[in-house]
C-alpha cells in the first residue's frame, strides 16, 4: 500500500515536473503564458498536433471552480485514475483545429493527489477569479494565437460548457473575428433565479409548501442583497463562491450576449439539470422567436443532468446512462455544417 501512494506520488511530481518543463508530449499540448498588470499569469495550451498548419480555432472554456484541466486521483485500490474536464477528445478534434485551453488564476494545468479529507483554499484564485476575468483573458489569448499561429479566420469558434457557456457568448461579442458560438447548459437567465426556479417548482408539486416555499425565496433573496451590495468581495462566499465571482457573472443575463450576436449560436441542455434551469434554456428560444432572430440553433435532451446523465426508470429502479458522447457528437456535427440557420429543433 505504502509503495502505491508512493507511486502515485511519483507519478504526480513526474508529471508536474513535465509541465514545468513546458515539455507537455504526455498532454499533447504547447504551453504560453501572458503576464498582465490587472489578470496575473494567464496560463494557456494549444494542442500540438499540427500546429504549423494553417487551421480554424476552437477555444474551449470549462465549467465553474478552480479545478485543473487534469487530475490524478488515487483510487481504493491504491492506484490511481486520471479525470480532465475536458469532456471531448481533444486530440483526435486537434487534427482539423487549433484547441486551445485556458487555466483559471492560479490553477495548474495538472493537480496533485485529492482526497475527501483534503481542502485547500485557493486564496489568489478566490481573489482573481470573476466573468470579467475569464472574458478578458481569453480576449488575450485568442489575440495571441491569431498572431504566433496560422489560424483559418473562416471559422473561429468559442465553445463554452457550464460557467463557460455563460462567458463564451460575451467573448463572441467583444470579439468580432468569431464566427460560431457554442454555449453548452449555460442558461440564459440571472444565475440567481435558477434558485428561486427550483423552489417555485417544489411547492407546485407539492414537494414542500407554498408557505415554505415563500420563507426560502426570502431568504435567498436576503442573500442576493449581501452579494450585489459588496460585489468585489473575495472574503465572503455564498454556495462557494466569493461574491466577487457571483456578482459578476450575475450582472447581466447571458440571454442579451446572446440576443446580441448574429454568428451562428448552438445551445445544448438537458430537461432534468438542476444546476442551469431547463427554463432558463426555453426563454433563450422564445427571446430568438420574439426577436425574429433565425442564427440560434437549440438542442434537448429530456431527463437529462447538468453533464448529460440521462435517467431512466426500469422495474421501479433508476437508471443512468451518460449520453455526453452524443451530445458532443450533434455539437461538432453542428459546427461542420455548412448551413447552420433555421435550425431550431429538440433531440
Amino acid at each position: 500500500m505504502k509503495f502505491a501512494k508512493y507511486s502515485l506520488l511519483s507519478l504526480c511530481l513526474f508529471l508536474f515536473g513535465v509541465v514545468h518543463a513546458q515539455n507537455l508530449k504526455l498532454f499533447g499540448l504547447i504551453h504560453h503564458l501572458i503576464e498582465d498588470k490587472e489578470l496575473g499569469t494567464i496560463n494557456f495550451y494549444i494542442t500540438d498536433s499540427l500546429h504549423t498548419l494553417r487551421k480554424p480555432l476552437l477555444l474551449y472554456l470549462d465549467g465553474s471552480g478552480d479545478n485543473p484541466l487534469f487530475t490524478v486521483e488515487s483510487d481504493i485500490n491504491g492506484g490511481f485514475k486520471k479525470y480532465s474536464s475536458i469532456p471531448f477528445d481533444y486530440k483526435s478534434i486537434s487534427t482539423k483545429y487549433h484547441v486551445v485551453f485556458i487555466s483559471k488564476p492560479n490553477v495548474p494545468l495538472v493537480d496533485t493527489i485529492r482526497t475527501k479529507d483534503l481542502s485547500i483554499t485557493n486564496f489568489k484564485y478566490n481573489q482573481l477569479l470573476s466573468a470579467e476575468w475569464r472574458v478578458n483573458s481569453a480576449l488575450m489569448v485568442l489575440k495571441y494565437i491569431q498572431k504566433k499561429y496560422p489560424v483559418d479566420s473562416k471559422k473561429i469558434v468559442v465553445f463554452g460548457y457550464s460557467e463557460g457557456a455563460q462567458i463564451a457568448p460575451i467573448i463572441a461579442n467583444k470579439n468580432k473575428k468569431v464566427t460560431h458560438c457554442i454555449a453548452l447548459v449555460g442558461g440564459g437567465l440571472n444565475q440567481f433565479f435558477n434558485q428561486i426556479i427550483d423552489f417555485r417548482i417544489a411547492a407546485k408539486k407539492n414537494e414542500i409548501s407554498q408557505a415554505d416555499a415563500q420563507n426560502k425565496i426570502d431568504s435567498i433573496y436576503n442573500e442576493f442583497e449581501k452579494i450585489y451590495s459588496n460585489p468585489k468581495s473575495t472574503s465572503e462566499f455564498w454556495f462557494g463562491h466569493t461574491y466577487l465571482r457571483w456578482s459578476s457573472f450575475c450582472a447581466v443575463p447571458t440571454i442579451e450576449y446572446l440576443s446580441n450576436l448574429s454568428i451562428p449560436i448552438y445551445i445544448a441542455q438537458g430537461t432534468d439539470d438542476e444546476s442551469t434551469s431547463i427554463l432558463s434554456a426555453d426563454y433563450i428560444r422564445m427571446e430568438f422567436l420574439r426577436l425574429g432572430k433565425q442564427n440560434l440553433t437549440q438542442k434537448i435532451y429530456p431527463n437529462c443532468d447538468h453533464i448529460f446523465n440521462r435517467k431512466s426508470i426500469n422495474n421501479g429502479v433508476a437508471e443512468y446512462d451518460n449520453i455526453m458522447d452524443i451530445v458532443l457528437e450533434d455539437a461538432f456535427n453542428w459546427i461542420n455544417e455548412k448551413n447552420k440557420l433555421k435550425n431550431i429543433n429538440t433531440r
